[in-house]
C-alpha cells in the first residue's frame, strides 16, 4: 500500500518539475520560489480540440504529396499530441514543431491509433521515419539524432506515399 502511495507521489513530482523550473534548493520550498511557471498541466484524460490545419507538401519521386496537419507547436499541444482520437483520414496528420533543433523523442501513451512517425530535419529534409507505432506503447521512438520536426500520420500511409530518407517536406517550419 505504501510503495503505491510513493510511486503515486513520485510520479505527480515528476509531472510538476516539468511545468515548473525551480532553482536549487527543496522542490517543495525552503530555498525559494519558482522562478518561471511554463504552463498548467493539460488534460490528458481526453483528446485536445482541432489544432490549426495547414498543408505540408512532401516531395517524393513520384511527386507531391500533401498532409493536411494540425499544427502542434506549443508545449502542452505537443504533450497531448494525438491522444485518444480514434479516426484520422489518410491524408491527414500532426506536425509537431520544436523551437530548437535536438534528438527527439515520442511515445504513445493514450494514442489510439497506430502512427508512423517521420522525423524532419531544420532544412525540411526527412532524416527518419519510425513504422507502425504501437497503441498504448512506452517505448521510446526515437529521430535518432537532431530534428526541427516529427509528423505523425496514420500507419502505412508513409508506405502507401512512398516517403523516403532524403524526401524534400516544404512547410513554414522548415524557411
Amino acid at each position: 500500500m505504501f510503495k503505491k502511495i510513493f510511486i503515486i507521489l513520485a510520479l505527480l513530482a515528476a509531472a510538476y518539475s516539468a511545468f515548473v523550473v525551480v532553482p536549487s534548493g527543496s522542490l517543495w520550498g525552503g530555498a525559494g520560489k519558482a522562478k518561471e511557471h511554463v504552463g498548467t498541466m493539460p488534460d490528458r484524460t481526453k483528446p485536445q480540440k482541432k489544432l490549426r490545419v495547414e498543408a505540408v507538401i512532401i516531395k517524393t519521386k513520384d511527386g507531391p504529396v500533401i498532409i493536411q496537419a494540425e499544427i502542434a507547436d506549443s508545449k502542452n499541444d505537443q504533450i497531448i499530441g494525438l491522444m485518444h482520437r480514434k479516426t484520422m483520414a489518410d491524408e491527414e496528420g500532426m506536425l509537431f514543431v520544436y523551437e530548437q533543433v535536438q534528438d527527439i523523442t515520442m511515445w504513445m501513451q493514450n494514442t489510439i491509433l497506430p502512427l508512423d512517425m517521420v522525423f524532419i530535419s531544420k532544412n525540411g529534409k526527412i532524416s527518419h521515419i519510425a513504422y507502425s507505432a504501437q497503441p498504448f506503447s512506452l517505448d521510446i521512438i526515437s529521430s535518432n539524432g537532431p530534428a526541427k520536426a516529427v509528423l505523425e500520420i496514420k500507419a502505412g500511409i508513409a508506405d502507401k506515399l512512398k516517403l523516403k530518407v532524403g524526401d524534400k517536406v516544404n512547410h513554414a517550419a522548415f524557411h
